[in-house]
């Protein structure tokens, strides 16, 4: 073991003196094509480092064109094996220059670390001091089994600066990281940024970033900002591909976990003309994803001219995916300068943004929240490939895309992510590719989306103009699924010009909706979907008697989860759908084996209303159903107070009290049946509403209920007594 000087394999070690290491040719250390060309194993307690190319002096220093690969470090005992491949330990006044070299081969898990040990690194490249200059490297197919650091400790790194010098980080590609750990904290980060007061990071690629864990505190970033006063510029980041938890916690302003394009944790920072990508499928876990993530409350932050795309989706995860997340406490936080930026958010489980503590629905609330943005716009910015296995967030040539000629001039941004003079093409072009696109007539998507009026089988649904009203109206797209439609989608109905509202009818009943609404400004041009939002239809009401519920087609229970259109108001306690069976603590069904029952020292009443019925004007109605305050058969009980009210609405406000069920004097042995004959004066749909409580002193354990009907009262009346 040992680590620094002291490591046990270091290929290339300068202690001293102005060096260069590769030329035109260079070095290679390791395989480009295979793995475990070099393994070095331990058993020791304690850390050993194992380092390609190693500089401990004082002196400047270039390495151009070396390759390293095919290395596979590990400890069958409890230390950590770590990895460099160029490190540097010189001053803060010296040079490094690092450009062309490749650090991990062409195939997969060309270097790698098996330990699971707390304390493991792999790091392509680590500047400790020296001032840098990084061009043109490429770091890929690392592979790490352990780690939880954090920041310069994470447990895999493309490129870490952790100095205070100034550096210079260009033209970089960085993917296939992978940590395979299933549970730990990890931290997966492609560059790790610190720096003096005049840093630049431009035009690098950052892609295939992955982790196993489900851990609530494991990290994704693209790029994570540590310090510094830095300019990220024409940069390109596709992260989620390949991540299937979602790892991480829910968004706070202070969280940085889960997957993130940009992390901007500290410095003093300028976003500008960075184009990100937050893909792929969560299948468990609720950890939230972001284009980028910002947990700086004060520091000089600007963001112009960036594309941030969040299409991550839960299929089974319950996680958020927001295309962006500012700290702020209210309008135009202190630092902030935020204004001509392209946002998209299309998967399930996503959220325009996350500002204050709070999700932002969409594009205008976005700007109402932070008091800026006036001309950053929602859509799709047309990205060629985005989910392809090596992406391509270059934009498409022909399809309408917000991005073209919509962004402000920025006087250091002079190329785009290819080198291409931005000042040939259309020079204020969003994102990090800059080209002559084609810019759609309705470049911005209505806001505001809600919706009113909402019966059984029908709704109004309404929106919020664009700044630049379209001169053919509107399309609108319904859905029951919560998957956005695409530019081709046939939507549902359109608007003429200036109507910003639609009646749908035809809808089923009981049943959660989706819409989305675009401009349309002529045939070829409409504008992107917006964001989506919804409304569930009411339930249609029960017009076919007789009508009887007994609970015994529910499979879930649990505190008011109740059949379809039923509907339960708690009081101190639930109304709570059961199969317990009949016992000295539980009074059991009285039929078949589910049953509904609340429970003792219900002190503020319950309320368990039935689906509503369409009833008809003078005619008599029988309602009823047993209930049973004892816990066994033989032994009586009481302490439960019960009343039957009627309603026009499913609510407890405006209810007529019909008649007392039971008092907390009354007990029962076994089930009674309670019956209610109802004649209404005028025809509608009516909600009986069962009312209880009980007291924490004479009450049983549960009063249980079953069977409920609702039937015609009958011609003439029954015999009392046989």
């Amino acid at each position: 073991s040992g680590t620094s000087t002291g490591a046990p394999f270091r290929a290339i070690y300068i202690g001293s003196g102005l060096t260069t290491v590769g030329d035109v040719a260079g070095n290679t250390i390791g395989s480009m094509s295979a793995t475990g060309s070099i393994t070095y194993s331990s058993s020791s307690t304690t850390t050993s480092e194992v380092m390609g190319i190693f500089n401990f002096g004082l002196s400047n220093w270039t390495t151009n064109n070396n390759n390293i690969g095919g290395i596979t470090v590990s400890n069958s005992s409890t230390g950590a094996a770590n990895f460099y491949g160029l490190r540097c330990n010189t001053s803060n006044t010296a040079t490094w220059i690092a450009s062309n070299n490749t650090i991990g081969g062409a195939v997969a898990n060309s270097i790698q670390s098996t330990t699971t040990a707390t304390g493991t690194i792999v790091n392509a490249i680590l500047n400790s001091n020296p001032i840098g200059t990084f061009t043109a490297n490429t770091i890929r197919n690392m592979t790490v089994a352990g780690g939880t650091g954090t920041g310069t400790s994470a447990s895999i790194l493309g490129i870490t600066l952790a100095n205070s010098a100034n550096n210079t980080l260009s033209q970089n590609t960085i993917f296939n990281l992978a940590n395979t750990n299933t549970s730990a904290a990890t931290v997966v980060t492609g560059i790790q940024f610190n720096g003096g007061g005049a840093n630049v990071v431009e035009r690098n690629f950052i892609y295939g970033l992955t982790s196993s864990t489900n851990s609530t505190s494991a990290e994704i970033n693209g790029i994570r900002v540590a310090g510094g006063t830095t300019t990220y510029k024409n940069n390109m980041i596709a992260l989620g591909a390949g991540v299937s938890n979602a790892f991480g916690g829910a968004a706070s302003n202070s969280s940085t976990t889960g997957i993130n394009g940009f992390n901007g944790f500290l410095g003093t920072d300028s976003f500008w003309n960075n184009s990100v990508y937050i893909g792929g499928t969560a299948t468990s876990g609720s950890g939230a994803s972001y284009a980028f993530n910002g947990t700086q409350t004060t520091n000089t932050r600007n963001f112009r001219n960036n594309v941030f795309v969040n299409a991550r989706t839960n299929s089974g995860a319950t996680g958020k995916h927001y295309a962006i997340k500012i700290n702020g406490s209210a309008a135009n936080p202190a630092g902030l300068t935020i204004n001509y930026n392209v946002y998209n958010v299309s998967g399930t489980g996503g959220a325009f943004g996350y500002f204050n503590s709070a999700d932002v629905a969409d594009l205008s609330a976005w700007q109402s929240a932070v008091g800026q943005d006036a001309n950053s716009l929602y859509g799709d910015p047309q990205y060629i490939a985005p989910a392809a296995s090596t992406p391509d967030l270059h934009i498409h040539a022909t399809n309408p895309t917000p991005v073209e000629a919509t962004g402000v001039a920025i006087a250091s941004v002079t190329n785009d992510y290819d080198g291409q003079t931005r000042s040939g093409l259309t020079p204020v072009d969003i994102g990090a590719d800059a080209g002559n696109f084609t810019a759609p007539l309705c470049a911005s998507a209505p806001t505001g989306l809600s919706s009113n009026t909402v019966t059984s089988s029908s709704a109004n649904i309404t929106w919020t103009a664009p700044s630049s009203a379209p001169a053919n109206g509107y399309e609108y797209y319904v859905s029951t699924s919560s998957t956005a439609p695409a530019t081709g989608t046939t939507p549902t109905g359109t608007t003429l010009a200036g109507v910003t509202n639609a009646a749908l009818t035809s809808l089923l009943s009981n049943t959660k909706y989706y819409f989305w609404v675009r401009a349309n400004c002529d045939v070829t041009n409409k504008s992107p979907w917006s964001s989506s939002a919804t409304f569930t239809t009411l339930c249609a009401p029960v017009s076919s008697f007789p009508w009887s519920e007994n609970f015994d087609s529910m499979s879930t229970f649990g505190a008011n989860i109740l059949p379809s259109c039923w509907l339960g108001i708690s009081g101190t306690k639930a109304w709570t759908s059961t199969n317990a069976v009949q016992s000295t603590t539980s009074p059991g069904p009285n039929s078949g084996a589910n049953y509904v029952r609340l429970a003792w020292s219900n002190t503020t009443a319950s309320d368990l209303i039935t689906p509503g019925f369409s009833l008809s004007a003078g005619q008599s109605y029988d309602f009823s159903f047993y209930y049973k305050t004892a816990v066994s058969t033989n032994t009586a009980g009481g302490g439960f107070t019960g009343d039957l009210y009627i309603n026009t609405t499913q609510s407890v406000t405006g209810a007529t009290l019909l008649g007392s069920v039971v008092t907390s004097t009354v007990t029962t042995n076994g089930y009674v049946q309670y019956k209610y004959s109802y004649t209404p004066s005028s025809g509608g749909v009516y909600y009986f509403d069962l009312r209880a409580t009980s007291d924490g002193a004479t009450a049983t354990w549960y009063m249980g209920v079953d069977d409920f009907r609702l039937e015609l009262s009958p011609a003439c009346s029954a015999p009392a007594t046989v």
